[in-house]
């Protein structure tokens, strides 16, 4: 039987999520046991069976080592939570009783008043609400919650000055120095541009995937989209002179153009749900960036102009000398990069 991967972050803080959401508090957290009756201190045995089912998605997504989204992807299509993760349906059955046994067990063990068979029926009653989810195709769970994405995006951003003094073993204030003097975040960092980039993003990443781990309404691709658009952000604040900075700094918008540009085999690849290679490969077949893709020109290039342009608006943010005429017409001489890179056989080799 695959054991259960407590210490996995996406299985504990689905049950800590669902648990708060559904009005307990977790034992060892702080605050009266959970599930507990606010009048009498009798555990309430339903809320824990409750708060097991309720991040039953996000618990088999972290068994079956795939992303939450994954699996919600999947049970859209009408499979059942057995089918899509890829797991003998038995194992997964078992798995997540011991979890939920282990959690009653938990709650009972200062309860007086809880005889065995009792909790014997209780976990039995469990055990059979388990089996009929796995067992359900397309199975929706109860809890919805709306994510602002574009909130958890914007609070990773606001950190990156602290994010990049914590990998660069500085302190935020010899950052802030550098960029008073019109450095970047890379010069102020002493590390690789790559390297700072990487652990950037993969922070990114994190944040937006531990948001998304109990949003049923969100898809693979459009996780994937935020979280290229992000990369994108953070690049440009890398690349970005005095960034953050209180003094008046000129931007570089052309670095800022060359970058996104620099970036446009992944950003296709994304788009078009494929990888890198498979698009590399098929452009030294010598085929566009358009027919590598599969995708409708028009939709490309929809996508990779609208990215483009949040990366020149996110670098024009606090720059206080660009006229909105500027702007429009650096993001037109961009889109005709973007057009051209679209039409070019062989783009890049």
């Amino acid at each position: 039987m695959k054991p259960l991967k407590l210490a996995k972050k996406s299985l504990l803080v689905g049950s800590l999520a669902a648990a708060i959401l559904l009005g307990g508090t977790i034992p060892g957290f702080g605050g009266e046991a959970a599930y507990a009756s606010e009048t009498t201190g009798v555990v309430n045995y339903e809320k824990i069976v409750e708060t097991h089912l309720a991040s039953i998605i996000v618990d088999v997504a972290s068994l079956a080592d795939q992303q939450d989204s994954a699996i919600r992807d999947s049970l859209r299509q009408g499979k059942s939570l057995v089918e899509a993760s890829g797991m003998k349906g038995d194992d997964l059955l078992d798995t997540l009783i011991t979890s939920m046994n282990q959690s009653i067990d938990f709650a009972a063990r200062d309860d007086k008043s809880v005889k065995s068979e009792e909790l014997k029926r209780l976990k039995a009653d469990a055990a059979g609400k388990i089996s009929s989810i796995l067992l359900t195709k397309g199975y929706e769970d109860k809890i919805v919650i709306e994510v602002d994405y574009k909130k958890v995006v914007e609070k990773e951003v606001s950190s990156i000055i602290g994010g990049v003094a914590l990998y660069a073993n500085k302190t935020d204030d010899a950052i802030r120095k550098v960029l008073e003097q019109g450095g970047t975040l890379v010069e102020a960092s002493g590390l690789k541009s790559d390297e700072l980039y990487d652990k950037l993003v993969n922070s990114m990443n994190q944040s937006i995937d531990f948001a998304a781990q109990n949003d049923k309404s969100i898809t693979a691709d459009q996780l994937n989209r935020m979280k290229s658009e992000a990369a994108a952000k953070i690049s440009t604040a890398l690349s970005t002179k005095g960034y953050g900075s209180t003094k008046e700094v000129k931007v570089d918008y052309d670095k800022v153009v060359e970058t996104e540009l620099s970036t446009i085999i992944g950003g296709v690849a994304l788009y078009a749900n494929k990888t890198d290679t498979a698009i590399r490969d098929a452009l030294q077949q010598g085929k566009t960036l358009t027919e590598a893709s599969g995708l409708e020109r028009g939709e490309l290039y929809g996508k990779l102009v609208d990215s483009m342009n949040q990366s020149i608006d996110f670098a024009a943010r606090n720059d206080k000398s660009i006229t909105a005429d500027q702007l429009n017409r650096m993001k037109s001489e961009a889109a005709a990069k973007i057009s051209t890179a679209l039409s070019k056989s062989g783009y890049g080799k």
